[in-house]
């Protein structure tokens, strides 16, 4: 019994590493539609044509509290497997988009939306009101 399940995933085994189809993990989330071209994640409102009426939702990013630009909150997930000394310059999470929600001029930060760049957090959605 234990040979033939030990063959039967190599068969298995064998089948993946040599099936030369592709498998495509892009997603369409509010649509039946396929995906658009070039995009992994494609949300769609339902709406055929863009412009007014065409979005029937919104993108809603996770609220973080930011205390300084240059640290990575605890995001769930994030730093599986990786060394407390490394956390802090992710390069594997450039691209985060978070909304922050506190506000401290001392350290740069308002509330709005930031970007992780790999090294800090760049703020997409405003300026530092001037004193």
């Amino acid at each position: 019994m234990k040979q033939n399940i030990i063959h039967f995933l190599s068969i298995c085994t064998i089948f993946l590493l040599f099936n030369e189809n592709s498998i495509d993990a892009q997603v369409t989330i509010g649509s039946l539609a396929d995906p658009a071209r070039g995009a992994l994640l494609d949300l769609n409102g339902g709406g055929t044509t863009a412009g007014a009426g065409s979005i029937k939702g919104a993108l809603i990013l996770s609220n973080v509290a930011l205390s300084d630009t240059t640290k990575i909150p605890d995001l769930p997930g994030a730093f599986h497997g990786v060394p407390n000394e490394k956390r802090d310059v992710n390069p594997e999470l450039a691209g985060t988009l978070i909304f922050n929600t506190t506000e401290n001029h001392a350290e740069g930060l308002i509330p709005g939306i930031y970007v992780w760049t790999g090294r800090k957090w760049e703020c997409l959605s405003g300026e530092l009101p001037k004193d």
